[in-house]
């Protein structure tokens, strides 16, 4: 089981319970737990972030927003059951993917937030051209070509 547990997704919604008769079940939970989780640590991953382990003082912060995703979902289904459209869980999927989104196009953000290790550092670098094992100085070189 990954970071994020049925139980952490189930305080957020205390009036419903999630089960194996209920709908959505615990199985559904279950995946959306697991998709939400693989989907987050491939966006990081991509974006030169190690992502953090269970045991981690991170672990909360990736917690939750894996359950943004999930609880999302379960209020849809609840909602869509119901006939109506959920603002609420609009928000907490739109959430999750504006996040996606973000470690994306920020990446240095996610990088200083989730500590600073020598396997992160070469990936958020900027990059520049290298001759050899020395550095390109991109110093400005002034030469008069006419004389005045």
């Amino acid at each position: 089981m990954g970071i994020a547990k049925i139980a952490d997704v189930q305080s957020r919604t205390p009036y419903r319970e999630i089960t194996a008769e209920s709908s959505p079940s615990i199985e559904d939970v279950r995946v959306w737990l697991a998709e939400a989780e693989t989907l987050l640590n491939a966006t990081l991953q991509a974006a030169g972030v190690t992502p953090p382990a269970e045991a981690s003082v991170y672990a909360p912060i990736i917690r939750s927003w894996i359950c943004d995703l999930v609880e999302g979902r379960l209020r849809e289904a609840w909602s869509s059951s119901g006939g109506e459209d959920s603002v609420v869980a609009a928000a907490a999927v739109d959430r999750f993917t504006q996040r996606l989104e973000d470690i994306t196009n920020r990446p240095a953000k996610y990088y200083q937030l989730f500590g600073n290790n020598a396997e992160q550092a070469d990936s958020v670098r900027l990059r520049s051209e290298r001759s050899g094992t020395s550095p390109v100085t991109y110093d400005p070189q002034y030469k008069a070509d006419t004389d005045l």
